[in-house]
């Protein structure tokens, strides 16, 4: 696939599924790309997508390069900017949450991103059905109605630098979304 913008704030990822669309919300100075992954810094922001997959399972590694932490946001609305948020996934050093609209969904002290480690998030999002994992630990698994959406907004904490390798973004098979 043959992919050229002169905007400079888009951009693709090359994927093992299918080819990822990126675009830079934030100054274009605070991400830095190629073909297989980007780092987003200081509060900049990057929103990837599979144009018409709005069920998806995608596994990325991510990696906290300094700073506090990052955001991802799942099931957002974005248009020219983030218009809503959806639910966003705050991950950090000392800790993590779960919020909408900025209230706090759930609380999640024990989850952490350990600063220069590597570690592979998944993100399963089936009709009303939403689960993450980070490497074995599903960390959430929840029903919900907000509206599906094929973007993933990726955001870093100011003063943070977050690097995202190979995205693997792929349409779910009938039978994947399994009920505990």
């Amino acid at each position: 696939m043959l992919f050229a913008s002169c905007d400079p704030s888009r951009f693709l990822l090359e994927s093992k599924h299918n080819a990822v669309l990126c675009r830079i919300y934030s100054p274009i100075s605070t991400v830095e790309h190629n073909t297989t992954q980007f780092v987003v810094s200081d509060g900049g922001s990057v929103d990837m997508c599979v144009p018409q997959l709005t069920q998806y399972h995608i596994a990325m590694n991510v990696s906290l390069l300094e700073g506090e932490g990052m955001v991802i946001m799942m099931r957002p609305i974005a248009q020219e900017t983030v218009v809503d948020s959806g639910l966003a996934l705050h991950l950090g050093k000392t800790h993590s949450y779960l919020d909408s609209a900025g209230r706090m969904i759930k609380d999640m002290p024990e989850v952490r991103l350990r600063e220069k480690k590597n570690e592979i998030i998944t993100l399963l999002s089936e009709n009303n059905e939403l689960e993450v994992t980070i490497g074995c630990d599903t960390i959430l698994k929840r029903h919900t109605a907000l509206k599906e959406s094929d973007d993933v907004v990726i955001a870093a904490y100011p003063s943070s630098k977050v690097r995202i390798v190979s995205p693997s973004w792929k349409e779910i098979p009938k039978d994947e979304w399994k009920d505990d």
